[in-house]
Order: structure tokens, then sequence, then C-alpha cells
């Protein structure tokens, strides 16, 4: 079966995709409906190997009295870059707090609340760190914790910041939507991850660029703030071009996805 959009009558999907997504599509086209058919067969969602939880509610408790656990707020984050943050949990609060401990862990970390952009088209855009010194946030910020290690953060976190995820997450897991995107579990959850990633050389090149970015980024800092944006533009497109290959996209479906942001 499958199901007619009245806004749209040329456009229509079979069901079992509305099913697997669990989710709407919104006003789509019969190119982007292509990609997502495509890729469906050899992907398998993150919630498989990853849980995705929100930070400490602790906002009460923060201090600026210096102590070993620095606390980050979804401010802090950017792509690949932690900016400084003056706010810690004093020892006795961690020590009491059980969610605490557990984030105590490589992991990545992004803002929670997923930023939409108007121009030059609707889109949004998804801000997501490597944090492998195991940092503490509130609930700004969502913590996505790998459970199976074969799966390195920083491949995970250059899928999260790629054009084509961000691509995807617009399309096929917000709807479209225009307010209110969280990057709750839930959805985290529902993004595709191509089947062997873990093995394949691609991925290895992605890890390698992701690794130099973040290293970059510590040494630069916030007095370098434009040198880094360019040199972080510049090795982006590197890894959304070896994540359309992960994709297996052709370079028609590469124009799609681009045309999505220009």
């Amino acid at each position: 079966m499958s199901q007619k959009f009245e806004d749209n009558p040329t456009i229509k999907i079979n069901k079992k995709y509305i099913n697997s997504l669990d989710s709407l599509v919104i006003n789509e086209s019969k190119k982007d409906l292509k990609i997502l058919k495509k890729i469906t067969p050899f992907c398998f969602p993150l919630s498989k190997i990853s849980h995705t939880t929100r930070g400490l509610p602790l906002q009460k408790k923060l201090t600026k009295t210096e102590t070993a656990y620095i606390v980050y707020r979804g401010k802090h984050i950017s792509r690949y870059y932690l900016s400084d943050s003056q706010e810690y949990l004093p020892k006795s609060v961690v020590d009491s707090n059980k969610k605490a401990k557990e984030l105590l862990m490589p992991k990545i970390i992004s803002q929670r609340i997923v930023a939409h952009v108007t121009k030059p088209k609707d889109h949004i855009i998804i801000m997501s760190y490597a944090d492998k010194k195991r940092v503490l946030s509130v609930d700004t910020v969502e913590n996505t914790i790998m459970k199976n290690p074969s799966y390195e953060i920083e491949l995970i976190t250059g899928l999260f910041n790629s054009k084509f995820i961000s691509w995807y997450c617009y399309r096929y897991i917000f709807a479209k939507a225009i307010r209110t995107m969280d990057f709750d579990d839930y959805y985290v959850g529902k993004i595709p991850i191509p089947k062997g990633i873990e093995k394949n050389k691609l991925s290895k090149k992605i890890i390698e660029k992701v690794s130099y970015l973040l290293k970059l980024s510590e040494k630069l800092g916030n007095k370098n703030e434009f040198s880094r944006d360019e040199i972080v533009k510049k090795i982006d497109r590197e890894i959304d071009e070896l994540v359309y290959k992960l994709y297996k996209l052709t370079p028609e479906e590469i124009k799609i996805v681009k045309s999505g942001f220009e």
C-alpha cells in the first residue's frame, strides 16, 4: 500500500517506509525519496549501538569555585570545538549523583536544541564534539555514549556534523519542523548507520580528519577563532565527501543533498 500526499499528488511513498521511520514525510520530492529507499537496505539505526541522554539538571549546583569537575552548557559546543567554561560542580555533588558518574566517559556531546536555518534554504545544523576528556554537562547538552567500542566517537561525530546526516535528519527524522527540535535519544537513535562502517577504510579517513580537527581546535582556541573556522570549513567539506561515499551516493544524488543547503 502507498500513501498519497494531498499537497503534492505526484508523490507516493510505500507505508513500510513510514512505519520504519516512525515519522511523517512532509512535502517530499521523488529525488529525495529515491535516496531514502537506496540507503535503507544497507543501514541500521544508531540506537542499536548507542544511547543518548541529556546532561545533568544541576544548574543550581554550579559554582565558580574551581574543582576537578568542569561543566559545559550547549552554548560551549561548536562543530569539533569546545569553548572554555568557568563553571564547576563540587566533588560531593558528583560523588552522590549516579548519572554524573555514568557521564564521566568518552562520548559525543551535542547541542540539545538543533539549529534551524532558513537561508538560503530551510535546513538544520547539528553541533557535535568528540569528548575524550570525559567532561560533564548540564541538560542543554546531549551525550551520546557508544555501547560498542568498535564504533569510535570520532567517526560518529563526523557523521553527526556532516551535511548528509543534517539533510537526512531534517527530512526523515524531524519531518521538516521549524521549532523545538531536540537531539534526544529517540531522534538520534533513528540516524542510519551503514553496515560494516566500523571496519571501513573510508571510516578510518573520517576518524583521522576529525582527530586532526579536534587537536587543531584545541591548539588554536578562542584567540584564533577565524583561522580555526576557516580550517574547519575546508576539512568539513572533505569529511562530507567521505560520508557521501560511505552512503554510496552517486554524483547526481550528492547534488540533490547539496541543493538542500544552497
